[in-house]
């Protein structure tokens, strides 16, 4: 089940790339030490719910790119990793899927409350497959998105994750929520 954990955490990763219109990337505002912090809730088979908290940190930019480091606490563990964002690239708002696609099913305007604040937001539903620790994972989700929001501008993300591994599908609802955020310098 920790593998599939894993899993489920790198799948609301790749959500957090998933923002704003196509013409708009949210990357080039960025600033070294804009932060975003997320709670992150999935509910596994039988209802057992496992929570983790993602952090955003922007660390280097230039005209050419933007460097933000992960940090995710799950489990009583702490994971880091880095990603370079090429600004010089069209931006694409659906997520990038290692060995799978996302397809962009709807998008509106709404809205929303989070933590105490009323967002305007944009958002899109999106269908995601993929090959993920030896199985088949097939989620739909729902990002809203809001320009106010520093770094990608996700304000909040639902889904709902099936996962065929060894001959079992394993379901899950997740929700990522905006906890925190702050500009650098």
């Amino acid at each position: 089940m920790r593998k599939f954990a894993f899993g489920a955490v790198l799948a609301a990763l790749l959500v957090l790339s998933a923002a704003r219109a196509e013409d708009d990337n949210p990357y080039k505002a960025a600033a070294v030490g804009d932060w975003v912090e997320y709670k992150n809730v999935i509910v596994q088979p039988g209802g057992a719910k496992m929570e983790s908290t993602m952090k955003q940190t922007v660390t280097a930019k230039d005209d050419k790119s933007v460097t933000i480091k992960n940090a995710v606490s799950m489990m009583g563990q702490n994971h880091e990793s880095e990603q370079t964002i090429n600004l010089e690239e069209k931006y694409e708002p659906a997520p990038k899927v290692p060995n799978g696609k996302a397809e962009k099913l709807e998008e509106g305007a709404e809205k929303i409350a989070v933590g105490g604040t009323d967002y305007d937001c944009k958002w899109y539903k999106y269908k995601v497959t993929a090959d993920i620790n030896g199985g088949q994972m097939v989620s739909t989700f729902k990002v809203w998105v809001c320009k106010d929001v520093p770094i990608s501008g996700m304000v909040k993300t639902e889904s709902a994750t099936s996962m065929a591994i060894g001959g079992q599908n394993i379901d899950t609802t997740s929700s990522i929520e905006l906890s925190g955020s702050g500009k650098g310098k």
